[in-house]
């Protein structure tokens, strides 16, 4: 598993969220890291206010069709509709004066050809509520 980002993502309320995501290989031998062929993955990505609570909302998720082009690309997202849909109700202020919210964590998921699953992201994700409706 790899990192999450240093500081969590923030889904503004009612835009479209876009997240891409470049899985690598370990490096060895002090190579750079190389994108991994993701033909044939399936990805899961989910939200959820703890580890053990419900699932708040699940991402569009799917590797990039042209694996030689975009090699290694995971493409992640919400629509405005979802991210509309999500509220600050009860949620941690991270970021008062910016209405910035602590909405949960989220990861994501691989599940490779031969059955093995990766979880190659974790990290918290933050909520910033929309002014213009």
């Amino acid at each position: 598993m790899i990192p999450g980002p240093a500081k969590p993502p923030v889904i503004y309320q009612g835009d479209t969220f876009v997240f891409d995501l470049r899985v690598t290989e370990d490096a060895e031998n002090g190579t750079p890291p190389q994108p991994n062929d993701l033909t044939g993955v399936l990805v899961l990505s989910q939200v959820r206010a703890s580890v053990s609570g419900l699932v708040i909302v699940t991402m569009s998720a799917n590797v990039a069709a042209d694996q030689v082009t975009s090699r290694g690309v995971v493409l992640l997202g919400l629509s405005p509709t979802q991210t509309r849909a999500l509220s600050a109700t009860g949620l941690t202020a991270v970021d008062g004066p910016l209405d910035v919210y602590r909405l949960g964590l989220w990861d994501v998921q691989l599940t490779w050809p031969n059955g093995a699953v990766e979880t190659v992201l974790r990290s918290p994700i933050d909520l910033q509520l929309e002014v213009s409706r």
